[in-house]
């Protein structure tokens, strides 16, 4: 896989994040029918451009767009 693909990949990444409020890497690549592998290089492509964020639940990680994210304080 090139950075062609990577880039490719990343852009369905973060249009099927912008759909759902967030994802595991198992559930974007059934979602998108693409390789776990394919997905994890393409979230780091993603989390290098600062597109993207990390969090823990149940002991899976799971990502979030940057953009959808909402801040509540109390």
């Amino acid at each position: 896989m090139g950075k062609i693909e990577i880039g490719e990949n990343a852009g369905k990444i973060w249009r099927a994040l912008n759909e759902v409020r967030e994802s595991s890497i198992e559930s974007l690549a059934d979602k998108l029918q693409l390789k776990e592998m394919d997905v994890t290089l393409s979230v780091g492509w993603l989390a290098r451009e600062n597109k993207i964020v990390f969090s823990e639940k149940d002991g899976k990680t799971l990502i979030s767009n940057c953009e959808s994210l909402n801040f509540a304080f109390g």
